[in-house]
């Protein structure tokens, strides 16, 4: 694992976070590649499984209060961080994202997913 260090020195959490869900993935990818090599030199029939609906993003929190607020959003099984007047997640690069912040207040989020508006807000 490589830690990326901050100005000031210390471990940035949530590249640390995002290198372990990166790691995690492409490890995962890896082995069921190689299952289905190994499973194919056998003459063994492999049966791709049927994966679930892509679940739609959801609004965990908004933390914060005023100009400094941040949006919590569960998506494809992670929890991605938004931070407002950015409209890319924290360690995320905006050119691959699929899901953008436009504004957030205390109650909601605007985003762009898929190409479309969404808003998703706390529930009372």
């Amino acid at each position: 694992m490589t830690l990326l260090l901050s100005s000031g020195g210390g471990v940035k959490a949530n590249d640390i976070s995002v290198q372990v869900h990166e790691l995690l993935r492409l490890e995962t990818e890896h082995a069921l590649k190689r299952y289905k090599q190994d499973k194919a030199q056998q003459g063994g029939v492999v049966v791709e499984a049927s994966l679930p609906q892509q679940q739609p993003p959801q609004l965990v929190a908004i933390y914060g209060q005023g100009a400094h607020l941040l949006a919590e959003v569960r998506y494809r099984q992670q929890s991605l961080l938004f931070k407002q007047g950015h409209a890319a997640a924290i360690g995320r690069h905006q050119a691959d994202a699929e899901l953008r912040l436009q504004r957030l207040d205390s109650h909601c989020g605007q985003f762009v997913y898929q190409q479309e508006p969404l808003q998703l807000c706390m529930e009372h």
